[in-house]
């Protein structure tokens, strides 16, 4: 692997450590707002953090094909996690506001 490539996929690797860790503090916090939320509340918490969930198990994967992706597969791949980000970083986003 090309130093440059090595370097930009090590970084990616480091920001998609960062963004899971974030990602899974979110997760935590609404878990705990659904167990003390009311019943009928209780319903759309849980469906929040089923969505989060789901798409940090998506963005969870793309993380995987970056670590096994070889020079050439990089900046294809790079551009799959920058979406897969963007997705959960909606997802979040509306899971906060919703429950702030």
């Amino acid at each position: 692997m090309s130093s440059s490539i090595e370097r930009k996929k090590d970084a990616m690797l480091d920001k998609a450590e960062a963004r899971m860790k974030q990602i899974d503090a979110e997760v935590d916090r609404l878990k705990a707002k659904a167990d003390e939320a009311e019943a009928d509340h209780k319903l759309e918490v849980e469906s929040q953090l089923s969505e989060l969930k789901s798409r940090r198990r998506e963005f969870s994967e793309r993380v995987d094909a970056l670590k096994a992706a070889g020079d050439d597969a990089i900046t294809d791949i790079s551009k799959g996690f920058e979406q897969a980000w963007s997705t959960l970083s909606d997802a979040m986003g509306r899971a906060r506001a919703r429950f702030q």
